[in-house]
């Protein structure tokens, strides 16, 4: 019989305060492989847009991903349920990555109140799994989530950037016929500017995943280079360069480029004029 009280302790006492979710998510893999009899696959999956992804975990080389709603885990993430599953090979769309596994138990994990990842534990043992490991093992996971993924957790932005960047994404690309304050043309420049910063902001973040993003914020900052004067027009420039040449891990895009040419090009009518003056 599993003591969960204590291993919840032993779980909350190895992840607390370590900011490196991979380090902290093979060491609850190797805990609980140790801790809980009759295992023959403890590990986790992360979810990436509606796509379950294989994370650290313990026993043989699994499934690296897995669709929302299809087997255990799919199931258990997209209804946001703890599945435990008495005999695997009588549950509809099993998926088998390991075909010595009779028994699995499927707990989800949660950040911002939405699902983003499941804990999966497999057994070689027909039943394995009594209401006294689901209780067990959803107490573990929610001080888990606690200590992972919490608002003030440092992992909290880590784990959930993939939700976030599909929620910018799209919003970016339907802006057209969201009435968003975002996207709304405002009469005072520094309003726009704030908004437009806001939106770099977001290009920069999720540029590696959705580099669209950039052809709404280049698009509207484009529309603003006439009524910016030298200075912040030369600021703005340094920043998007200093961006793509120190911070940026892709190469610039054409997008990008092509905004370049045109800021460059007004910078040196704005020098002209300065000039005139």
């Amino acid at each position: 019989m599993t003591d969960y009280r204590s291993l919840t302790e032993q779980a909350v006492s190895l992840v607390r305060d370590v900011p490196h979710l991979t380090a902290n998510l093979a060491n609850l893999s190797a805990l609980l492989w140790g801790a809980v009899p009759d295992l023959n696959w403890a590990g986790f999956y992360l979810l990436e847009g509606e796509t379950l992804v294989l994370g650290p975990f313990q026993g043989k080389p699994a499934c690296i991903e897995i669709p929302l709603g299809r087997g255990v885990c799919g199931t258990a993430a997209a209804e946001d349920r703890t599945v435990p599953v008495p005999d695997v090979h009588a549950f509809p769309g099993h998926i088998a990555c390991d075909g010595d596994s009779r028994s699995e138990l499927v707990v989800p994990l949660h950040s911002g109140g939405g699902v983003i990842g499941v804990l999966d534990l497999d057994s070689p043992v027909e039943g394995r799994f009594t209401e006294e490991d689901v209780r067990g093992l959803e107490s573990l996971a929610r001080a888990v989530e606690r200590e992972l993924f919490s608002d003030d957790s440092a992992l909290a932005d880590t784990m959930t950037i993939q939700t976030t960047a599909v929620f910018w994404s799209e919003m970016f690309r339907c802006h057209e016929h969201i009435p968003n304050y975002f996207f709304e043309d405002s009469p005072y420049l520094g309003d726009s500017l704030s908004k437009l910063g806001f939106i770099m902001d977001c290009g920069h973040s999720f540029n590696e995943i959705y580099p669209d993003i950039y052809l709404v914020a280049y698009d509207k900052i484009t529309k603003l280079l006439p009524e910016l004067n030298i200075q912040i027009l030369g600021n703005l420039i340094f920043s998007e360069w200093r961006y793509w040449n120190h911070w940026s891990m892709t190469r610039m895009n054409a997008e990008a480029y092509e905004w370049f040419a045109l800021a460059f090009s007004r910078l040196a009518e704005l020098a002209l004029e300065e000039g005139h003056k």
